[in-house]
């Protein structure tokens, strides 16, 4: 079977949603993740009857991870009051 890479994308109570290279989601339940791994971490895995399995987390010195938290920290400047929308009398 060809290893696969999945984003952890977001966790929604007991439900973790995966999401491949492709941008196909996955739903598991978020004891199935390996321990210690959260939300934006990148898994390596299989698919088995269209299930990401033998899930372990990549290091953190894997390129895609790498470029995920770049992205990802991006997406928090980018949404956090900035000094601009502040109006000053």
């Amino acid at each position: 079977m060809k290893e696969l890479r999945f984003c952890i994308d977001r966790v929604e109570g007991d439900i973790a949603v995966l999401i491949d290279p492709n941008g196909q989601a996955y739903q598991l339940p978020h004891a199935s993740l390996p321990e210690g791994t959260g939300e934006q971490d990148v898994l390596f895995g299989t698919l088995k009857n269209g299930v990401p399995t033998a899930l372990r987390p990549c290091t953190g010195t894997d390129p895609v991870q790498q470029k995920i938290a770049a992205l990802h920290q991006n997406c928090l400047l980018y949404t956090s009051p900035s000094p601009r929308d502040s109006t000053s009398s």
